[in-house]
């Protein structure tokens, strides 16, 4: 409570300097600037208790504790879709670089794997072409281990 009060007091005695200050200011070409660096009082004054409340908060004291499930949980959170937004971003280069070729692609997948430091590495992307296509499984594969610079395995499958 006593926060409070103390951040009030300041606001009242920063606005009753302002005010004076601005009172006392004569007019010319100097006025906006100064009326500029007396708002900006005003409002460094109003603003300077709240940064002090917020360092009082510790963002890190429920990791302090001992116990790391929240954050190993957040750091799989973040792994699992930094894992689905590569796999995302792949699929999305296999399917435009295979429908200017005039090739309808059915499935892409990758092999992924996540070293110990946390990176993640695709080791081989496997593209699955419509039987129909079968003939241009060689051309597909060139292409597209030269677009991506990954290992590739491509197939056709039969059915819908």
């Amino acid at each position: 409570m006593s926060g409070v009060r103390e951040w009030s007091s300041v606001i009242v005695l920063a606005a009753l300097a302002a005010g004076i200050l601005q009172y006392l200011m004569p007019g010319g070409s100097m006025e906006k600037v100064t009326r500029l660096v007396i708002g900006a009082f005003v409002i460094c004054s109003i603003l300077l208790p709240v940064g002090r409340l917020t360092k009082q908060f510790d963002v890190q004291a429920f990791a302090q504790d001992g116990s790391a499930a929240p954050n190993q949980q957040y750091q799989d959170t973040v792994n699992q879709q930094t894992a689905e937004t590569a796999e995302a971003a792949v699929r999305t280069v296999v399917i435009s670089a295979l429908s200017e070729k005039g090739i309808q692609c059915k499935n892409v997948a990758l092999n992924m794997d996540t070293n110990e430091d946390g990176r993640i590495s695709i080791t081989k992307v496997f593209v699955s072409l419509d039987q129909k296509e079968s003939g241009k499984l060689q051309e597909t594969k060139q292409l597209l281990e030269q677009e991506l610079g990954l290992t590739t395995e491509v197939t056709a499958d039969a059915g819908s």
